[in-house]
């Protein structure tokens, strides 16, 4: 009996050790799995990747000449035009927000096509006058580097909306200026075409550093690779951002018989993003 009694107490001692060491591997195990399941949730490890986007600008603008343009119309105003650019990002998750900060550094560039009609008196090969009209045109062209940063909130997937800043360092800003006569076409200007006035360099005397609101959104399209981690799942999305314009590109006072002159950019991107 005291035998049997004490294989009894033995086993029950290698029972609950034993129980004691599969709960211990469990909860050892339950453990990894849970901070693996964390990992490829929550894809805390920073992401590289590039993008291309096509510009739609919009230009706020009143101004009769820009240094160093000599212009004779009576003044440009609003008008749009179209550019492309280009940015290298890195994406991280940031653990206070819950959400993912997105850096960016870039190139863009963009058009501002302006133009404006006056009406002249002119000669007409005779002795009478004819009342020419003609076409003022003032093509502009920025060159930049950009720098961003922003965060993004997930709207429903694979939905993400994107709100920052945006940073413009413009390091050439380019003309091409011409007058055109429209009408009457029998006529010519003392060039002996119906062109004058041709000209183009550089601007000068703009802000070269310009800040901007960046609000956009972020729509996933499909998964280059089959891997089912997220840190390390490869991804096109399709990007579009809105870019407000808060400090002016010109603001200069009028001064003597030179009227105040305005100028500021609204771009609209629609892009691609590939994230590797």
């Amino acid at each position: 009996m005291m035998t049997f009694r004490m294989s009894i107490l033995a086993l029950t001692s290698v029972m609950a050790l034993a129980s004691t060491g599969v709960y211990a591997q469990t909860a050892s195990l339950k453990d990894a799995n849970a901070e693996q399941t964390q990992k490829v949730t929550t894809d805390t490890t920073a992401r590289f990747g590039v993008a291309g986007y096509w510009i739609y600008s919009n230009h706020v603008a009143a101004f009769r000449t820009l240094p160093p343009i000599e212009n004779c119309c009576a003044g440009f105003g609003n008008t749009s035009g179209y550019g492309f650019g280009a940015d290298v990002f890195v994406r991280d998750m940031i653990d206070a927000l819950g959400m993912p900060l997105t850096a960016r550094i870039g190139y863009r560039q963009y058009a501002a096509p302006f133009t404006a009609t006056t009406t002249e008196k002119a000669f007409d090969g005779s002795i009478k006058t004819a009342d020419a009209l003609i076409e003022h045109t003032l093509d502009l062209s920025w060159h930049q580097f950009t720098f961003g940063v922003g965060l993004e909130a997930k709207l429903f997937n694979p939905l993400y909306f994107s709100f920052g800043v945006d940073a413009s360092y413009t390091v050439d800003a380019t003309y091409n200026q011409s007058e055109r006569l429209v009408s009457p076409t029998t006529m010519t200007f003392e060039t002996g075409t119906d062109t004058r006035n041709v000209d183009a360099g550089s601007l000068t005397d703009y802000n070269a550093i310009n800040m901007l609101v960046d609000l956009g959104l972020r729509l996933r399209l499909f998964q280059l690779n089959s891997t089912d981690v997220v840190k390390d799942q490869q991804w096109v999305d399709l990007r579009g951002r809105y870019l407000l314009q808060l400090t002016p590109t010109y603001n200069m006072p009028a001064e003597g018989i030179e009227p105040s002159r305005s100028l500021r950019s609204n771009l609209i991107t629609l892009g691609l993003e590939v994230t590797l």
